[in-house]
């Protein structure tokens, strides 16, 4: 059998070739590359789309790697065979998934999601995928496979390119990669080290850092023993709020929210090429603090043909201080925090310029893809509080 013959199948049957795993997973980032590599995707593809993506800034000396620290997430993984799983994952985005094969929880904080269970392949974990890697068949293609030993086992190391396509396997080796590197066992076929590259550097790293085959798993492992204060709801109670899925009206807004709404009396000028170049009433949703989220917020979306603006507001509970990225600017009496990406040379599709301001008790940011800094610093000059009837852009 040739050794892309192996590899596949190796990949394809790894799930029926061990019983339980018990594994600790290590997954770190280079948020700049991903936006970097999400920006070529969405040119190659013809634009944003309207998508903002926001990308954290760094605090402190990056690593020689270019590894975010604060990227990192360590996972340890409990599966067994047909369908178990148990997944603690660190870090960031701290969570407990839970299958019983019946049942699925996953826990934030004090709020539980029950789902039924489901048969998808991977688990349902984040890093459940390294064990069950069927999908990846036919989302790279092989360059070299070589002979190794990693953690003790014999793998195939395998370097490739990414195939053309948006489906799961792809997604998880790193869409808008230009190279890949797998560490794949030569006797289970399970994935012990995944990285994906761009222009020759690490973009992420997924990998095991220990790991135990076939060895008994205690049952209550795959139970959710709830804490103090969690409470466990079902997805669809999520429409329990009034609001939710629903478009409001500024004047519904301000009567939910428990804090001054803003709203822009101007908006940058649009370069009128087509006749929907102009802007557009607003998209104004609400949702209140409770069970499904830490804080009250508004959102209103203003869009004007191919650019749009987002404005987000909630109570100003804390001191404001967005981040190293962020300019200092006073102006008009009004203190703002402009980020700017074009600015410092950084990704603009993947990262928007924002500004971040308090009004009157009220966290304001004001963000954009395709709108400069400068010009929504002038948005932000223009704010005033929600009127009965919202001003008109058609001027």
């Amino acid at each position: 059998m040739s050794d892309l013959g192996e590899l596949l199948e190796l990949l394809q049957t790894a799930e029926t070739r061990w019983r339980t795993v018990h594994a600790t997973v290590r997954h770190r980032s280079d948020p700049e590359l991903w936006a970097k590599a999400m920006e070529r995707e969405m040119e190659a593809e013809g634009g944003s789309g309207g998508m903002v993506v926001m990308v954290a800034s760094r605090e402190g000396d990056d690593e020689a790697d270019g590894f975010d620290p604060s990227s990192e997430q360590v996972s340890k993984l409990w599966l067994e065979r047909p369908n178990r799983w148990r997944d603690e994952t660190t870090g960031t985005h701290r969570a407990t998934s839970v299958s019983n094969g019946e049942v699925t929880y996953t826990a934030h904080g004090g709020l539980v999601m029950e789902y039924d269970a489901s048969d998808e392949a991977g688990y349902g974990s984040t890093s459940g995928w390294l064990f069950a890697p069927g999908m990846l068949a036919g989302a790279f293609e092989p360059v070299s496979i070589d002979e190794g030993e990693h953690l003790g086992r014999p793998v195939l190391r395998v370097q490739a390119k990414p195939a053309s396509g948006h489906g799961h396997g792809q997604h998880l080796l790193g869409r808008g990669a230009d190279k890949i590197e797998l560490l794949v066992d030569r006797e289970l076929g399970v994935v012990l080290r995944h990285e994906a590259h761009l222009d020759g550097r690490p973009m992420s790293t997924t990998e095991v850092l220990s790991v135990a085959f076939d060895e008994p798993i205690d049952p209550s492992t795959f139970e959710l023993e709830l804490e103090d204060g969690q409470v466990v709801r079902r997805p669809e109670e999520m429409h329990h709020d009034r609001d939710f899925g629903r478009e409001l009206t500024v004047d519904e807004a301000v009567e939910r929210a428990g804090f001054a709404v803003w709203v822009p009396s101007r908006l940058p000028e649009i370069e009128v090429t087509e006749p929907w170049d102009r802007w557009e009433s607003p998209s104004v949703s609400h949702m209140s603090k409770g069970e499904w989220n830490d804080r009250e917020w508004v959102a209103l979306q203003y869009h004007g043909g191919s650019v749009d603006v987002q404005i987000q507001e909630s109570k100003a509970e804390q001191p404001l201080s967005p981040g190293k990225d962020f300019e200092s600017i006073e102006r008009g009496g009004r203190a703002l925090y402009l980020d700017d990406p074009a600015a410092r040379h950084a990704s603009t599709a993947a990262h928007p310029a924002q500004v971040v301001l308090d009004l009157e008790g009220t966290r304001i940011t004001i963000a954009s893809q395709r709108v400069p800094g400068a010009d929504l610093v002038e948005v932000a000059l223009g704010l005033v509080r929600a009127p009965a009837t919202p001003p008109s852009f058609d001027d």
